[in-house]
């Protein structure tokens, strides 16, 4: 849980989106992620939603607050296996579960959010989550697999 944690955060410190506009003879590299664009390596938080698509506002709105339940919910089942390993492993599954279900819906509406761009392609905080999931994946299996065991 705590490397899907871990991993997960990349989501939110990466480019989502990346490409090059070319206006005439001039170009420009730009880059959207959950928290930041940047404009030829000048990045700046968002200031104003309103200047983009409806569609993308609500899809990132929805992708950051995905991740943030995310990384409470990790950080409980991360605390719940610490302290309660033993006596509480239904709690730890549940955690787990959840934390697959968030970090899947928030990856998914971190996509969408980009899906109306036609000029760029998907950057690494798109792809960080894929390999969270996996780690969120392990570790239930491992909680399921220690349940059994224990029974």
């Amino acid at each position: 849980m705590l490397n899907s944690f871990l991993w997960s955060l990349g989501a939110n410190g990466c480019s989502g989106y990346t490409g090059v506009i070319t206006n005439g003879d001039n170009s420009y590299n730009f880059s959207l992620g959950l928290w930041k664009t940047c404009l030829n390596d000048e990045c700046q938080t968002y200031k104003n939603l309103s200047e983009f698509p409806p569609s993308f506002q609500t899809r990132l709105k929805l992708a950051r607050a995905l991740f943030l339940i995310d990384y409470v919910i990790s950080a409980a089942a991360c605390w719940s296996f610490l302290l309660f390993c033993e006596s509480c492993i239904n709690l730890v599954i549940s955690f787990a579960y959840l934390n697959l279900f968030l970090l899947v819906s928030a990856n998914v509406c971190h996509i969408l959010a980009y899906s109306g761009f036609s000029v760029g392609s998907y950057g690494f905080s798109c792809l960080v989550p894929c390999g969270s999931t996996l780690t969120a994946t392990v570790a239930l299996m491992f909680a399921i697999y220690y349940k059994m065991k224990k029974e």
